[in-house]
Parts: structure tokens; C-alpha cells; sequence
């Protein structure tokens, strides 16, 4: 006797009573709670996750013949990639051979469609199985069906009293029962299976050894049933009218089939209309289709090729044989890539294609060619659009010569030219040649670029080089995020990528900026990135031209500023940044501030300075920098002393102004599409001057001023850059009651050392 009995672990627990007669009787209850589903893999697989469950179990009767009640509750279960909810599940049964089992779900989501109220009833017994299940039949998603399958020694029969399914509002129903009878020796005979309704019309009959076999006739049949039952929503409608003949063994099966689909999509390819026939028959295929995607956008295709359908893996799949299959189309529309490859999204063009395969699978030769015109498409990876895609290739035997790929407007364009050699299905050998003229070539979070660039690529899928040069006219690097970009997403994951050594020399000159959480900077030098199986590293110095630094909430324009990169295995660059701040002291001179940050980005080494005579401590500039006064009098303002408290109040006003500018200045400068904003704020609580600046081109910049605190004082500055290092600048600088209209021009030459 068993009073009570508590189990308890991290993925589940239970706890029974009852009483055991050895060799007689027995009475045992248990419930529990399962939280973790990994615990039922043994039983029903892998793939079931869900949130916990309740479950009460009871065994009685005697030890020769127990019989045993199951029944879990739970709230949502999903099952490889099947979500059900409100699931009760029930099992009554002497034996697992002899039980029946019963569930409940409140919904279950297949193939993008949903059924409510589902119910699933099977009784198990030595010689078969009957069923019984159906959802809710007022939904526009439904499914029923009620029949048996029963098994002896040498003959299967599956017999279904009714079927019905439909998906969106479409339906077919089961007319009559449905009868299919399968024996080894003789094969497949459907004596009777037909399903009529809006959704088209569907009817077997025959017997596989007959001279015809098993005749299956499909008449305006709605795809969109079908490919939610094969969860393949969205990637299979049309209308479908055809025959299918299935004749054969299960060793050597024979399939032909006429067919024609109407208002296509398979794999999100669609297609106007598609007519022919296909044909399998002594693991051979046979084809002969006619694709027409709108009227003038037309493909045939015609042919045969080996293939094993008994195969039992890839190695037998495509055995010993002639292929033949040529490929013709005066033009195509490139809709249908992103199907293909998900990398490539919203391809527009027109393809021209002249192809023709020979040979044998494991020697297959391609002759013909292929013309692109009028080609557009987003590079998912990159977040860039590629217009106006002119392409010309050549296939001769196991060479893809490309002799032309442009695209872009005018200068701002691409070129790639170069020869591919293929073993079989695999790239071989490649030989590229890429040139780009002020391209925009990506728009990634970390980086956004435009650049021109003369890159050569050789190798193959294992081992591939590249080198050239590259130059920045625009670009934005965000640091933080492009040290800490995920390595495994997207085309850096793909081997082509992985395997590549290159060594390319990356110039910047003007409007190239480095920005970080306390940095915004426009940058100027050469570094060389260097790829190898290891990683990236990258070696070379780049100097600032102009900028701004954020340090306790406050903007320092940066006078002097490097960037060293050393080539280490982690991308963190040495800095050296000398940024200033003219502020006024107490007693009412002015003194400028140095920031001098040194140290690595990630880990940067801070120290504070200033011009005054004596050259106050860091604790007097850290506090002139929050409040606008010396460390000594803000200890007297925080103790009360000379009735500063509204003063104080004033000084905390103008520090939260001080963060509310930073955060305006970004918004700003993202909305606007500026390269710099900067918002200087005075010792007291308001902002005193703003600027903003901006790129046209890659050489002249624009920036203009206003002094907040007066009604006049606004600046314009023009610049343009003759050479490196030598800008020519024009200033038109409004007056004041105090100071007379300035205007300027100069030619500016910059070196540092």
C-alpha cells in the first residue's frame, strides 16, 4: 500500500498513491506536471516544447489484463513547428495495441492556415485503426474525415466514409466511399476515390499493372487547398487541370502526366500559364514544357535526363545516363529570383536565354548564352538596390565567361568582367575583375559607404584572393557596431566569404566619418585590410579633420585626433584625440579645456586639462564642465551656504539641457540627412550657438551658423578642396552691435605632425 509517493526534478513532477496485490490486483493514481517536454521525446520524438502541462494517470485491474486512463491538459504545446492550442488529450486501453485516444485542441496552425475546435478520435486494435477527426465546419479552414485502416499479411486497405477540405472559403468533399487496396505482389488498385466541390474535382480509378495503371484526373483543381495540407501556404496556388498515370512496381514506377497550370505560384515564382507533359519511365525523366510568365515573357524547356526515384540518398539519385535538355526564352521576367534566392529581393529585368545541356551527370557540358537587360534588384546582405543591370554571359562546355555586368547611372556604376570554371555543379576556379565609380555599395547599421574601387578575385570556393585598391568618397562608420557585428549572419557566413584571403588598400579623403557613442569625427588616411581563415585585421592610421567629442554630456571640438590600427585579432584601434571647450571662469576670464582621450576604443584612457595659469586640477574642470564653477564652491552650493540653492537649481537646469541637446542633435542630424550638428550651450541654462553642415559631392561642404543668444550673428562657410590637405574656404559672418560684417576667403593648406 502506497500512501503517498512525491517525485519531484527540474523538469517535472509527481506524485501517487495506491495499492499493488503481487500476482493479483492492482489500483495505482499518479498526477504531476511536466515542464520540460524533452522528458516525452522517447515517446513521441523530438520536437515538442510548449508551456508546462498537468497530466493524472490511473492503472487498475489485474496484472494480466491492466487497464490504464491518461489525461493532460495543456495550454499551448507546439509540436515541430505546429502551434496547438487549449490541448486535452485523453488514452483509455488495456494495451498500447488495444487503446483508444482521444484529443482536443482549441486551434492548431498548419501551412498558414488555422483550425478551431479540432478533434482527433482513433481506436487501436491486432488488425487496424479507425479514425474519426474534423474542426469546426463554420470556419473558412476545415478539415474531416472519418474511415479505417486495416492490415493482414498481404493486404493493406485504407477505406474513407468521408473527406472533406477547404482552405479560404474553397472546399471538396469525399462523393461516395473511397476505397484503395495495396498487396506486394499485385501493387495498387483504387477501386473508387472521387472529391467534387468549388475547389475543382479530383478521380482515381484503375490498377497500376493495368496497360494504363492508376489514372488520377484533376479538372480546375484550387491549389490553395492543397498547399496549406502540404504547409506550403503562400508558396503553391493556381488552377490545375491534368492526368496522371501511375503504372509499375514500387521498384521500377512509371508516372506520366499531362498537365496545365493556370495563374501560378510555386515557390513564389509566378506564372501565367504552364502547359506540357512529364514523363518518368527506367530512371528516366522526360520533359517538355512551355512557360509563360504575361504575354511577350515566355520559356520552353525540352528534354530528357537520368534519375533514380528508388534511390535511397543523393549518391544513386542521378545514375549513368544521357542528358539532353536545352532551355529557350526571348525573355523572362527576373521576378521570379527571390524564390530562388532569398538573399535577392524585388528583381526586375528581362533574361534572355539560349541554353543547352549535354552529357552525362557526373560530366555535364552547357553551351549557349544568357543577355540581361533592364535589371533591377535589392541585395538583402548589403541593403543596397542594384538599377539599370546590363549583363552578357557565355557558357562553353564547363567555362561561364561573363563578359559584361554594369550597372548604375552614369559615373556611379559597377563593372565586373572575368571567367569561372565549373566541375560539375561546383565553382572551380574563378578569375574577376571589379571596378565600381562612386557606387553606393552598402547601407548596413555599421556601415554605410560609397566608394570607388579596382578589386581583382582568383581562386576557388577553398581558398580565393583578392586585392586592389578602395576609395571612400562617402561613408559612415559606426564603430561600436561594426567591432561587434555578428560574423555568422548573412553573406558573411557563406564559404565563399570564409575561405577569402585579401589584402586591399581602403582610402579615405573627404566626408568619411567615424562615429560612436562619444565620437563624431570626419577622418582622412589609408589603412590596409587583411583577410585570412583567422579573421580580420586591419593596420594603418587615420587623422581627423574636423569634429566634435562628447565627454560628460558636453561637446568638444576635436583639434588633433588619430585613430592606429595595429592589426590585432580584436578590431580595437589605439586613439589619440585632443578635443577643447572655451569656457568662462568665475572670475569671469575665459580658459579653454582640453579633453585628451588615449587608450584603445573600447577601453580609453581619459585625462582633463587646461590653459590657466596655474593649470587647474581635473576635480575643477570636471566641475566647471557640470556646473560652471570650481569644486570648492559647488561644495559650498551643495552645503546651502550664501543662499545658493537657486543657484544650484539653475546649474542642474543647464546640465539636463546639456543632455536633451546631445539626443536633439542626433534626431536632427538623422531627419535632415546632415553630416554635422552641433548645439553649444552657454554657462547658463540656454543653447548659445548652432551649426549644421553638410556634403554635395565628395569635395564640397557647406556649413551654417547661428548665434541663439542674438538676433544677428549668423555664419556661412563654404568649402572646397583643390588637393589633399588643400581646401579653398569662403566665411560670410553676420555682425553684431559690437563687431562689423566679416567676409573671407582663403586657400588653406593643413599639415600635421
Amino acid at each position: 500500500i502506497v500512501d503517498r509517493m512525491f517525485l519531484a526534478g527540474t523538469q517535472a513532477h509527481v506524485e501517487g498513491a495506491g495499492w499493488i496485490a503481487p500476482d493479483d490486483s492492482l489500483d495505482l493514481r499518479a498526477k504531476g506536471r511536466v515542464g520540460d517536454f524533452r522528458v516525452l521525446d522517447d515517446v513521441v520524438g523530438p520536437g515538442l516544447t510548449g508551456m508546462p502541462a498537468s497530466f493524472a494517470a490511473r492503472i487498475r485491474g489485474s496484472w494480466a489484463k491492466p487497464f490504464a486512463v491518461v489525461d493532460l491538459l495543456a495550454d499551448s504545446l507546439n509540436f515541430r513547428g505546429i502551434p496547438i492550442q487549449g490541448v486535452k488529450l485523453g488514452i483509455t486501453g488495456s494495451q498500447l495495441s488495444q487503446a483508444e485516444l482521444a484529443v482536443r485542441a482549441e486551434s492548431l496552425v498548419w501551412g498558414g492556415r488555422t483550425v478551431h475546435d479540432l478533434a482527433v478520435d482513433l481506436r487501436l486494435n491486432q488488425d487496424g485503426i479507425s479514425f474519426a477527426l474534423g474542426s469546426r465546419s463554420d470556419e473558412i479552414d476545415e478539415l474531416h474525415a472519418r474511415g479505417r485502416a486495416v492490415w493482414a499479411d498481404t493486404e493493406y486497405v485504407l477505406e474513407l466514409d468521408s473527406l472533406s477540405v477547404g482552405a479560404g472559403g474553397v472546399s471538396m468533399s469525399s462523393d461516395g466511399l473511397s476505397r484503395v487496396t495495396y498487396r506486394p505482389e499485385d501493387g495498387v488498385d483504387v477501386e473508387h476515390f472521387r472529391l467534387v466541390g468549388d475547389g475543382g474535382a479530383i478521380q482515381a480509378r484503375g490498377h497500376n499493372a493495368q496497360a494504363d495503371g492508376v489514372v488520377v484526373t484533376l479538372s480546375d483543381v484550387d491549389l490553395k487547398i492543397w498547399s496549406g495540407l502540404l504547409g506550403m501556404e503562400g508558396e503553391l496556388s493556381g488552377m490545375f487541370t491534368g492526368t496522371i498515370a501511375l503504372s509499375g512496381g514500387l521498384d521500377d514506377p512509371r508516372v506520366k502526366t499531362e498537365l496545365a497550370f493556370r495563374d501560378a505560384v510555386v515557390a513564389g515564382v509566378r506564372m501565367k500559364e504552364v502547359a506540357g507533359t512529364l514523363g518518368y519511365r527506367s530512371k528516366r525523366v522526360t520533359v517538355d514544357l512551355r512557360l509563360v510568365q504575361s504575354p511577350g515573357r515566355e520559356a520552353a524547356t525540352k528534354g530528357h535526363f537520368p534519375l533514380n526515384l528508388t534511390s535511397d540518398g543523393w549518391r544513386d539519385l542521378f545514375p549513368r545516363g544521357p542528358v539532353e535538355v536545352s532551355l529557350k526564352s526571348g525573355g523572362v521576367d527576373l521576378n521570379f529570383l527571390p524564390g530562388i534566392f532569398p538573399a535577392v529581393q524585388d528583381a526586375e529585368g528581362s533574361l534572355a536565354v539560349d541554353l543547352t545541356l549535354k552529357g552525362t551527370p557526373q560530366r555535364l557540358l552547357r553551351h549557349g548564352w544568357l543577355k540581361l537587360r533592364d535589371g533591377k534588384a535589392r541585395i538583402v546582405p548589403l541593403n543596397t538596390t542594384f538599377e539599370e543591370v546590363e549583363a552578357d554571359l557565355i557558357l562553353d562546355g564547363n567555362r561561364i565567361v561573363l563578359e559584361r555586368f554594369e550597372t548604375g547611372r552614369k559615373k556611379k556604376r559597377v563593372a565586373l568582367e572575368g571567367e569561372l570554371t565549373l566541375n560539375q555543379f561546383d565553382v572551380e576556379r574563378y578569375d574577376l575583375s571589379f571596378k565600381a565609380d562612386e557606387f553606393e555599395a552598402i547601407d548596413l547599421t555599421p556601415l554605410k559607404a560609397t566608394l570607388s574601387a579596382d578589386l581583382q578575385l582568383k581562386g576557388n570556393l577553398e581558398a580565393g584572393y583578392m586585392d586592389g585598391r578602395v576609395a571612400l568618397s562617402r561613408a559612415v562608420l559606426r564603430l561600436s557596431d561594426f567591432i561587434e557585428y555578428p560574423a555568422d549572419v548573412g553573406w558573411m557566413s557563406s564559404p565563399l566569404f570564409q575561405n577569402l584571403n585579401c589584402d586591399v588598400r581602403v582610402s579615405a579623403s573627404r566626408n568619411v566619418w567615424i562615429r560612436d557613442r562619444e565620437l563624431n569625427v570626419e577622418i582622412a588616411g589609408d589603412v590596409d585590410l587583411v583577410k585570412d581563415r583567422d579573421g580580420i585585421r586591419i593596420y594603418g592610421s587615420l587623422d581627423s579633420r574636423q569634429g566634435r567629442y562628447q565627454f560628460q554630456n558636453t561637446s568638444f571640438a576635436i583639434n588633433r585626433g588619430e585613430i592606429n590600427f595595429l592589426g590585432g585579432s580584436n578590431i580595437n584601434p589605439d586613439l589619440y584625440i585632443i578635443a577643447t571647450r572655451r569656457i568662462r571662469l568665475v572670475s569671469n576670464e575665459n580658459a579653454v579645456i582640453s579633453v585628451v582621450a588615449g587608450g584603445t576604443l573600447l577601453e580609453p584612457d581619459i585625462s582633463l586639462e587646461s590653459d590657466t595659469t596655474p593649470p587647474m586640477d581635473e576635480a575643477d574642470i570636471l566641475s566647471y564642465l557640470l556646473f560652471g564653477r570650481p569644486a570648492d564652491d559647488v561644495s559650498g552650493l551643495m552645503s546651502g551656504e550664501g543662499g545658493a540653492g537657486s543657484r544650484l537649481e539653475g546649474q542642474a537646469a543647464g546640465l539636463v539641457l546639456g543632455v536633451a541637446a546631445n539626443h536633439l542633435k542626433r534626431a536632427i542630424g538623422r531627419r535632415l540627412n546632415l553630416d554635422v550638428v552641433e548645439i553649444d550651450l552657454g554657462m547658463g541654462n540656454t543653447a548659445t550657438r548652432v551649426r549644421a553642415g553638410k556634403y554635395f559631392g565628395s569635395r564640397f561642404f557647406v556649413s551654417f551658423a547661428q548665434d541663439v543668444s542674438e538676433a544677428r550673428g549668423r555664419e556661412v562657410v563654404v568649402e572646397y578642396e583643390l588637393l589633399p590637405q588643400v581646401t579653398l574656404e569662403a566665411q560670410q559672418r553676420e555682425g553684431s552691435e559690437r563687431e562689423r560684417d566679416r567676409k573671407s576667403l582663403g586657400i588653406f593648406w593643413k599639415k600635421e605632425w
